[in-house]
């Protein structure tokens, strides 16, 4: 039934592409998982002309805190199409919700693909594996149809690389047979995991003709490299014949001890192999935490790095990221329209409450109670910096021995500097529309102020330029100038 439907599916259509998919569990296994997507895309051989393009996509788990930050480093510079579970609640196994490394088996219900390629996130390759995909071309069953022998025992295989054909009945057949179901068809993992779980329910796998057995090359294990490189490095350089892909399948993972010395890290085996292990054994892997897979690892890590940024500069990435901007992004700009409609709406009702014969005062500081807003340039304090500077004296004004004029809060004018001594005193005051009352009342007394320094030579050319400023020029003073810009005080208003 399984070969008819492929045929007709076949004679109807273009055929469904192929896919290269890996799984992330958690934010800590994004720099594996940027690493391992990258080391996928480097040594991919180029598609036939005759043949569609493989997609890289990849799984997301539930448990996964910040899915923003790995959906933007990951996609699209590394990977074409993610599938993730936005909720952590509601989910329709609840084994994913408690283990999330189950969530993998929703590899089998991804049908729009024929051929599917599973690595894991803590995996690296070495060389291309795109040819894995043409098995499906020759066997046509759904669900596996190939993986690698496991370190113990090695007649069971790994889940860490697969390759499957996806299949609904398959994947339904999969949800019956979970161990929580409870019921005649659970399957147990001896594991706990979903490797387990898989080489009961493909329990034929190492003696059945149906699947392919992979060599060790496409799943070779870290753990077989730490019990064996140092006492016997041949069994890896050259019992391994064709090397493909790197497992880093045991604790700590490389990512998590790059920036820690050589015998460093702290950390254990977490393997069943660990118990056959002598105390030298153990000593020797415990070395070798940051050894030759390590160091090789941290070299891809920092050319995916560096494909990461280059990528960042394309015209392609940055039209892509216009179209989908990133999470701090999107925030910012809901944070500017917040901002906006409030200043709109408290603009509104200062407005009504204007309207119904509330002072200036008033009708500001109510609305900017109704919208609970405090700032400092309220113009309801205006009359109170007014009460401020009407009882001041130009004399008040003028500093003594040299020292700074006071500075206006309001506006962002640097501190004044009128030394009576010298016949080249300076002086720049500035107004805008923003300016207070009691600030104007300040620059009117500085400017008389200037007049008391220069003993009233105020030149009575005034020239206003294009940007509606006014320069004043003290007659007998270099730098003496002030400008006004669109002052409230009028236009070209002169202090002779």
């Amino acid at each position: 039934m399984a070969a008819m439907t492929k045929a007709a599916s076949a004679s109807y259509g273009p055929p469904r592409p192929k896919a290269i998919a890996s799984f992330i569990s958690s934010d800590d296994f994004l720099p594996g998982c940027q690493t391992l997507l990258h080391s996928v895309k480097k040594h991919l051989a180029p598609t036939p002309e005759d043949q569609y393009e493989s997609e890289i996509i990849l799984l997301m788990s539930s448990r996964i805190e910040q899915p923003h930050v790995v959906v933007e480093k990951l996609c699209p510079i590394f990977c074409d199409r993610r599938e993730d579970k936005k909720k952590k609640t509601d989910s329709h196994v609840q084994a994913w919700d408690h283990n999330c490394g189950w969530t993998k088996l929703r590899l089998f219900e991804l049908t729009s693909y024929d051929t599917i390629l599973y690595i894991d996130a803590d995996c690296l390759v070495v060389k291309d594996v795109g040819h894995l995909l043409d098995i499906g071309v020759s066997n046509t069953n759904p669900g596996l149809l190939a993986a690698a022998p496991d370190i113990f025992p090695p007649d069971k295989f790994n889940a860490g690389v697969m390759v499957l054909r996806p299949s609904m009945e398959v994947f339904n057949k999969m949800m019956a047979s979970l161990p929580e179901t409870k019921s005649d068809a659970s399957l147990h993992s001896y594991d706990g995991g979903d490797t387990g779980f898989l080489n009961n329910f493909y329990s034929d796998w190492y003696s059945s003709p149906n699947y392919v057995r992979l060599s060790f090359g496409y799943n070779a294990q870290r753990f077989m490299h730490h019990c064996t490189y140092e006492k016997q490095p041949s069994y890896w350089d050259y019992g391994i014949s064709d090397l493909r892909i790197i497992h880093f399948s045991s604790s700590p993972k490389p990512w998590e001890g790059r920036d820690t010395k050589s015998g460093a890290n702290g950390g254990e085996e977490k393997s069943e192999g660990k118990k056959y292990l002598t105390g030298s054994d153990v000593a020797s892997i415990q070395q070798a935490k940051r050894g030759k897979l390590e160091r090789l690892f941290d070299t891809a890590y920092e050319a995916s790095q560096e494909y990461h940024w280059k990528q960042q500069s394309t015209a392609e990435y940055k039209a892509y990221r216009k179209m989908n901007p990133t999470y701090e992004e999107k925030k910012a700009v809901a944070k500017t329209k917040a901002k906006a409609d409030g200043a709109k709406s408290l603009n509104r009702r200062y407005k009504e409450l204007r309207k119904k014969g509330m002072s200036t005062k008033d009708a500001m500081e109510t609305a900017r109670r109704e919208f609970d807003v405090q700032d400092q340039n309220d113009p309801s304090k205006a009359r109170q910096h007014q009460k401020v500077w009407e009882g001041t004296s130009a004399g008040n004004m003028l500093p003594t021995n040299s020292q700074d004029a006071p500075s206006n809060e309001t506006d962002g004018n640097a501190d004044r500097e009128l030394d009576p001594s010298r016949p080249n005193a300076s002086v720049e005051l500035v107004c805008d529309r923003n300016t207070h009352p009691g600030d104007v009342a300040r620059h009117e007394l500085a400017y008389c102020s200037v007049e008391q320094l220069t003993g009233g030579r105020v030149n009575d050319a005034v020239t206003e330029s294009k940007q509606h400023q006014v320069q004043l020029q003290s007659t007998g003073c270099d730098r003496r100038v002030g400008r006004l810009r669109n002052s409230p005080l009028g236009e070209g208003k002169h202090y002779n």
